[in-house]
């Protein structure tokens, strides 16, 4: 609601107009009829809700026309159009000939000087109403509205061309030429101009769609709190943003979605509108902010070549089948996205009434909000909208206003606000283990005797004895740039290369991991191929990605303790994901999102398989229904139950953080699920041992050379206890074959007597004991 007084701007009088008592005249916007006050007030109305008193700056026409008339903004189209496109003209000429257009037309600064305004009979930075467009003979002509009713257009076509108006303009225009000593002249602020003038000053233009056009109307109002639109992360400022389920219902169907961001006095982020004039009054407005809504469908996904031969995914959509997960999570591949505009008002086109109504634009030409329309002409089905904000300065706290409003020009039979939290939610709230700490241990350095067996003569050799530490959960994690400390090449320099190859390693290796067991829930008719899974820290300097893997059985490998399959008292340890990424990415996010897909090609083949047995059983007359019935039923009894390992937020920049963050997964359609931690073996053990050591590669002699160079290490336990042994290698090629890493234990025994042949040996060769 906006309140005003009684007060309207008028003229200052001079003196002498005083002296005669002449009447004031309005200065604002006014009715031609003496003693009409409500278009003065309406102005003034409106213009104290959206700005500073009568100061315009920054006010929107298509905005006026929407919030008094309701006739909707179209954002698609351009008028340079009607200049460059005889078929683009003749439509307009329909769409106002059938009362169904609104248009304004600009003439912006700098098209013409200053000084050429009376001369022309145009004012610069002025917006123009377009009455009409006609066709005479092969001349486009424009009847254009000056708002202020002053200037007309005095050049070709105008009342005062002698010349040009000839019989068959003077007929269709109704307008006769006057001498140009002639002042009475009643312009009324109207005039003709020629699609060829028009050109060359009106260079921007809204048009506006009569609302009866799209009888069918929702809206939706609501409140986007700070918190969330203040993320820093672009995943995580769409996973929390207002986000919308629509259905397309046909090919004709079109959507006309209208984003209003309230205007709020009170709490809005401000600024001074004279910042140097003193005098003025320094009221505070509201601030335009850049605003948009992106969009994605919902359905199958199939592969095509485009005409260049590039591969393309399109979206089948099923109008049968609303989506298990309508939410979207992240800033995927599969977004539509559209144009931000700093304006309080925005209109998006979904979809269109007839491909013939699509604008022309080249390729290179077109906006995003243009590719829209034609994204959406051959989509039937779901699709989900976001509503994005950019650019937002960092001191706004205060949560904004805004109200949808959906128009179609057919019935819409689905169109709701998605909640932030959906009810097939599931979460888990998770931390990175603080073991294991990796705190290498202080070595010892000396000398041991060992007994060479050939010559049966004791040799001194150097050795290094490295201790276990006891390990204390408070005792911090060791940092990187100590363990960059211990990494060197074979010449002795640090090596920042294997270190991050480490770190990469040790980081998916040790993360919290966990098992999704899914399986078909024998109530459900209808079921999806899609498991999504979010991570969100509430920390941003943990950043990352999710590592997964579909297990090939639902009972995942256990790891397998010595020659017998042992393990310890109350502990399962299953087999970590250790896989890396081929092509990992340099991630900068504190969320991560992934969609994991299951391929089902066997359940498609036999279902295939059965579905002819079945037909070839069947009569001839069989209905429809009973087809479609039975199979439903096979679909229902070839379900699968899936296993997929999780291990969130693996990206080495995490190596020190032990923090806590939040695991989001939404099954598919029609599953069942439950999770499973995977315990580590390290999360069981009281004493740790770390250390480094080299293998330096030998060059070799020839391709046949495929000798291998040894390192030795001997671990002494003191007593009986459950050993877990861990080796993570890393090699740098200097040969044109790759190393062939390969690891073996030998137990020696706990006395000399125990110790065989090959342990005698490798005694010998070792620089340890």
């Amino acid at each position: 609601m906006s309140e005003i007084d009684d007060q309207l701007r008028c003229e200052t009088l001079e003196d002498w107009q005083k002296y005669i008592n002449q009447s004031h005249a309005l200065v604002v916007a006014h009715s031609i009829n003496a003693g009409e006050l409500w278009v003065s007030l309406i102005e003034k109305a409106y213009l104290q809700a959206v700005s500073n008193g009568y100061d315009s700056q920054g006010v929107s026409g298509n905005e006026a026309i929407y919030y008094l008339s309701r006739f909707i903004p179209d954002g698609t189209w351009d008028v340079s159009m009607i200049f460059n496109n005889d078929r683009m003209f003749d439509k307009l000429q329909k769409h106002f000939a059938n009362n169904e257009v609104m248009v304004l037309i600009t003439i912006p600064y700098g098209v013409f000087p200053d000084f050429e305004e009376d001369n022309l009979g145009l004012d610069l930075n002025q917006t123009y109403a377009l009455l009409n467009v006609i066709r005479v003979g092969n001349r486009k002509l424009l009847l254009i509205q000056n708002p202020k009713r002053e200037k007309v257009w005095t050049k070709n076509l105008s009342i005062w061309d002698q010349k040009g108006l000839k019989d068959e303009l003077q007929k269709t225009t109704g307008y006769q030429p006057v001498t140009s000593e002639d002042d009475d002249v009643n312009k009324e602020g109207q005039f003709y101009m020629d699609s060829e003038d028009a050109i060359k000053y009106f260079k921007s233009g809204t048009l506006c769609w009569n609302p009866s056009l799209f009888p069918y109307q929702t809206e939706f109002h609501f409140t986007w709190q700070s918190e969330h639109y203040k993320m820093k992360d672009s995943d995580m400022r769409c996973r929390y943003a207002p986000q919308f389920l629509f259905k397309k219902s046909s090919l004709t169907q079109k959507f006309m979605i209208v984003i209003a961001r309230h205007y709020q006095r009170r709490n809005a982020v401000s600024f001074p509108i004279y910042e140097n004039q003193k005098n003025m009054n320094q009221t505070q407005i509201s601030k335009p902010m850049s605003m948009t809504m992106y969009f994605m469908k919902h359905g199958k996904k199939v592969k095509s070549q485009s005409v260049t031969g590039d591969e393309v995914i399109n979206i089948i959509g099923d109008p049968d089948q609303e989506p298990s997960s309508s939410r979207i999570y992240s800033m995927n591949n599969q977004i539509i996205k559209t144009d931000f505009n700093f304006t309080r008002l925005k209109v998006l086109n979904v979809g269109t009434e007839n491909k013939d109504d699509i604008y022309n634009h080249s390729n290179k030409d077109q906006t995003l909000d243009q590719k829209l329309e034609e994204e959406f002409s051959e989509f039937i089905g779901y699709f989900s909208a976001v509503l994005q904000m950019n650019e937002i300065p960092q001191r706004i706290n205060n949560p904004f206003r805004f109200s949808i409003f959906v128009y179609s020009n057919e019935p819409i039979q689905c169109a709701r606000q998605i909640h932030i939290f959906l009810p097939q939610e599931r979460s888990i709230i998770s931390k990175w283990p603080s073991k294991p700490m990796l705190n290498y241990s202080l070595m010892e350095k000396g000398t041991i005797q060992v007994k060479n067996i050939a010559n049966n003569q004791l040799v001194e050799k150097n050795f290094l004895r490295k201790r276990s530490q006891f390990v204390n959960v408070s005792t911090p994690i060791v940092s990187q740039s100590y363990l960059k400390q211990q990494f060197f090449d074979h010449q002795g320099i640090k090596d920042q290369g294997f270190l991050e190859v480490f770190l990469r390693a040790t980081q998916t290796i040790f993360s919290p991991q966990y098992i999704i067991y899914l399986s078909p829930d024998p109530q459900a008719n209808q079921f999806g191929n899609e498991l999504i899974v979010q991570g969100e820290c509430k920390k941003d300097h943990i950043k990352g990605q999710i590592e997964y893997r579909i297990l090939d059985t639902l009972k995942p490998h256990i790891i397998n303790g010595g020659w017998e399959q042992k393990v310890p008292e109350n502990y399962k340890f299953y087999e970590r994901l250790i896989q890396l990424s081929e092509k990992r990415k340099q991630v900068k996010k504190w969320s991560v999102c992934e969609i994991i897909s299951f391929k089902q090609t066997n359940l498609k083949q036999k279902r295939k398989k059965k579905q002819t047995n079945l037909k070839k059983k069947r009569k001839k007359k069989q209905s429809n229904s009973s087809k479609d019935k039975t199979i439903n039923t096979l679909d229902q009894k070839n379900q699968k139950c899936y296993a997929v390992q999780i291990a969130p937020f693996t990206d080495f920049r995490n190596f020190e953080a032990r923090d806590e963050f939040h695991l989001t997964y939404i099954p598919p359609q029609g599953y069942n699920s439950r999770v499973e931690n995977i315990v580590a073996p390290w999360q069981a053990m009281k004493y740790e041992l770390v250390w480094f050591n080299m293998i330096q590669q030998l060059p070799r002699r020839d391709d046949s050379d495929l000798s291998y160079t040894h390192k030795y290490e001997i671990l002494r336990v003191p007593e009986n206890t459950d050993i877990f042994i861990m080796i993570i290698a890393s090699s740098r090629r200097y040969w044109k074959l790759s190393s062939n890493l390969k690891f073996s234990l030998h137990y020696i025994g706990n006395r000399k007597e125990d110790y065989g042949i090959d342990e005698q040996e490798t005694m010998d060769q070792s620089a340890a004991a």
